[in-house]
């Protein structure tokens, strides 16, 4: 039996004050997770960016992307052979 039986109604409000809580707290966590993902995939997709930024276009087309189309990322600024 899961069930806590209080007698005096203000420990019957605690309990319900302490189970709000409880459930504000999970709620707070999850977002909490959520965010801490995003923020790894933004740093991960920045890194990724930046060594994209450092290849050739020679490298860019060994690993099969047309250097081209690298215009769309911002402050691409590849040093490109004369």
């Amino acid at each position: 039996m899961d069930t806590q039986l209080t007698g005096h109604p203000a420990t019957a409000w605690m309990a319900s004050l302490g189970q709000t809580l409880q459930s504000g707290a999970t709620g707070v966590r999850s977002v909490a997770m959520r965010l801490d993902a995003w923020l790894a995939t933004r740093a991960r997709r920045g890194d990724d960016l930046a060594a994209l930024a450092a290849m050739s276009d020679r490298e860019l087309r060994d690993i099969g992307l047309p250097a081209r189309g690298m215009e769309l990322v911002p402050d691409w600024s590849r040093n490109l052979p004369l």
